[in-house]
């Protein structure tokens, strides 16, 4: 059985701005007048709970970093619906075609309800089988793929994904890493690129062929 595992920020959809927004409003709420840029917020893309927060809101003292974390989080999962979030062109296409040959899940360093969040939005809930997460079950990345893999009987796996963190997750896996190029960082080690979604199936067969 063979399967893709996604991340999910910078391959299946762009949630920059509205994560922006809504963190600039809820920094401003607490003191904070600092302008925070999009660019800033992709920095920040794939960091786990503590260094996201201290990266978003270094000027609250460290004490009350994750306690502000946890509340913005919280809303962000219905702000972002509702704000409106980029699904990157040929989303649902492409996962369709692939669900047809590929086990399809979901490895992100996100929050509970995050992949709710984003399944629900994009109408995509159909063709993923499994979904995992660190607030779920407290496992770096790496280790989240395999355990998607140990759970759902996957003999081979590629990770897509967009950062050299994904790239990092995929090694410590011991799968093979397709590079979003599209996305929000540059991983000139990877080996295998998309420079599109709908490129995906031709470049997974690859993959799995070599």
């Amino acid at each position: 059985m063979r399967a893709l595992i996604f991340d999910l920020d910078g391959t299946l959809w762009d949630a920059v701005e509205p994560l922006t927004v809504l963190w600039q409003r809820e920094l401003r709420r607490v003191g904070v007048d600092r302008v925070l840029t999009k660019e800033r917020m992709i920095g920040g893309m794939g960091l786990g709970p503590e260094a996201l927060a201290e990266h978003l809101a270094p000027e609250l003292p460290p004490e009350q970093r994750r306690p502000f974390f946890d509340y913005v989080t919280r809303v962000e999962t219905d702000f972002i619906p509702q704000y409106g979030a980029k699904l990157y062109p040929g989303l649902r296409e492409t996962l369709q075609a692939l669900s047809k040959t590929y086990r399809l899940m979901i490895a992100s360093n996100c929050v509970h309800g995050y992949i709710e969040a984003f399944l629900g939005y994009a109408g995509v809930e159909e063709f993923f089988c499994d979904f995992t997460h660190p607030g779920i079950t407290g496992l770096p990345k790496a280790g989240n793929i395999r355990l998607l893999m140990e759970r759902n009987a996957i003999t081979e796996a590629a990770m897509v994904g967009d950062t050299v963190l994904d790239f990092e997750a995929a090694e410590g896996a011991g799968v093979p890493f397709i590079h979003a190029a599209y996305g929000f960082g540059r991983v000139p080690e990877a080996k295998w690129r998309i420079a599109q979604l709908p490129d995906l199936p031709a470049v997974a067969a690859g993959v799995f062929q070599s």
